[in-house]
C-alpha cells in the first residue's frame, strides 16, 4: 500500500494510491477548467483513480494553490456530467469523491432549478442545463455505478 501523507495548516491526511495511475492528462476540458480557478496556479501530478470509466472518471491532482489555506491535492470527477473538483483535504479515497460530488451536485440541481444562488456549492461548467435529463443521468451514475466504487 502506497500512502501520501499531507500536513496543512489544518490536519494530516493521508490517501491511499493502492490503484491509482499516474497519468499525463484527464480529457484537454478537465485540466482547462482546473487550470482556470483562481485557486490554481499550475497542475504538478495526475493520478487516475481505479475503477474509473468512460461514464465517470476520478482522478486526484496535485497542484501548485495560489495560497497557503488552499489545499494542494483536488479531486476531478468528470465522464458524462459536468467536470467537477472537490478539495481532498477531508476526501481522502476515490469512492468518497464519487459520493460527494453526486451529493453536491444534487445540491446545485436543486438550487439552480430553484433559481438560488449557487456560488457556495460545488463549481460545475454548465450553461442552461437540461435540469431532468441531467438529473436522471446523476441518479443512473448514483443506483448503477457507484454502489461498484464502495
Amino acid at each position: 500500500m502506497t500512502t501520501l501523507a499531507h500536513m496543512n495548516q489544518h490536519q494530516e491526511i493521508a490517501i491511499d494510491f493502492t490503484g491509482f495511475q499516474e497519468v499525463e492528462s484527464a480529457s484537454l476540458k478537465s485540466l482547462d477548467l482546473l487550470n482556470a480557478q483562481s485557486w490554481c496556479q499550475n497542475i504538478e501530478k495526475l493520478y487516475l483513480a481505479p475503477g474509473s470509466n468512460e461514464i465517470v472518471s476520478v482522478y486526484l491532482s496535485k497542484i501548485i494553490p495560489s495560497s497557503d489555506s488552499i489545499h494542494p491535492y483536488i479531486w476531478i470527477i468528470e465522464g458524462v456530467l459536468p467536470t467537477g473538483f472537490l478539495n481532498a483535504q477531508q476526501i481522502t479515497t476515490p469512492s468518497q469523491a464519487l459520493g460527494t460530488y453526486i451529493g453536491e451536485t444534487e445540491k446545485w440541481i436543486d438550487a439552480s432549478r430553484n433559481q438560488q444562488d449557487t456560488s457556495n456549492l460545488i463549481p460545475l461548467s454548465v450553461s442552461a442545463p437540461n435540469f431532468e435529463a441531467f438529473e436522471t443521468t446523476l441518479n443512473i451514475i448514483k443506483k448503477r455505478i457507484y454502489p461498484g466504487w464502495i
